[in-house]
């Protein structure tokens, strides 16, 4: 996936638009690993078996578990809806286990309600697995290999590129995947990263959900239909059209796996 993206993204005008696109999913393949995404009861977790691990903060621990507990109360209700919820939820992708894998900070355990095989244990499919994650290992390994790959694009698109060696700012980059924070104290944190006394990302540049959104609005106080395909959102929905289709039926297929 990313290969195509990065050699389709020379040529495209939404060729960032799109490699935005790739880093989420691509980032996801690290924290998301062991959990399919679609539904399966091999995705399924034995209930109270999730439990963090080594977190430093005992009011970080105590937020990760409260957003456990509302996570598993919303689908545990008693009515016919929520059965079908909790049942679907438990069984496509990380559901089972909540948020657990989204945060850097955080190494937990857990037990498969159908224990995987496994060539490394060579444990009998009936015995108990206990799945340890540690997901600063995980990010930061995804880190470097994005890192490679933006470099890349940079490399392909633009004339003498200057680089932040990946070295130089490594130390620094596992030092903000450890922090225990919400998400607003992590985003805070990556703000502050700097090289050589320089902040690596624009003091004034902050994201904001709603603005390529907003852009919608402005449509058709345009001149011409046409002036909207240079808008930020009109690129995304771009990108994100093509990489539906690029995942759904080239990827996928070209693995035997067929979506209908």
């Amino acid at each position: 996936m990313m290969r195509n993206h990065l050699a389709l993204a020379q040529q495209k005008t939404y060729g960032l638009e799109l490699l935005g696109i790739a880093a989420h999913v691509y980032m996801d393949t690290f924290s998301h690993s062991g959990f399919s995404g679609v539904g399966s009861s091999l995705n399924k977790v034995i209930e109270g078996s999730i439990k963090p691990l080594d977190v430093k903060d005992p009011k970080m621990a105590d937020y990760v578990l409260t957003k456990l507990g509302r996570f598993v109360k919303r689908f545990k209700i008693g009515s016919v809806i929520s059965f079908f919820a909790e049942e679907s939820t438990s069984s496509l992708g990380h559901g089972a286990v909540a948020t657990f894998p989204d945060r850097p900070y955080l190494k937990w355990c857990f037990e498969y309600e159908y224990p995987h095989e496994s060539s490394e244990s060579n444990l009998p499919i009936e015995a108990e697995q206990i799945e340890t994650r540690d997901n600063k290992i995980n990010f930061f390994e995804g880190c470097e290999l994005l890192y490679s790959y933006f470099r890349q694009h940079a490399e392909d698109v633009y004339d003498s590129p200057e680089f932040i060696p990946f070295d130089d700012i490594a130390d620094d980059i596992k030092a903000i995947i450890a922090v225990e924070e919400d998400c607003d104290g992590r985003v805070d944190e990556w703000r502050a990263l700097k090289w050589n006394n320089t902040p690596i990302i624009e003091p004034k540049v902050r994201y904001n959900k709603s603005d390529w959104e907003n852009q919608k609005f402005d449509f058709e106080d345009k001149e011409e239909a046409k002036d909207n395909i240079s808008t930020n959102v009109y690129r995304f929905h771009q990108a994100a059209a093509y990489h539906r289709y690029y995942v759904l039926k080239d990827l996928l297929p070209a693995y035997g796996i067929a979506v209908y």
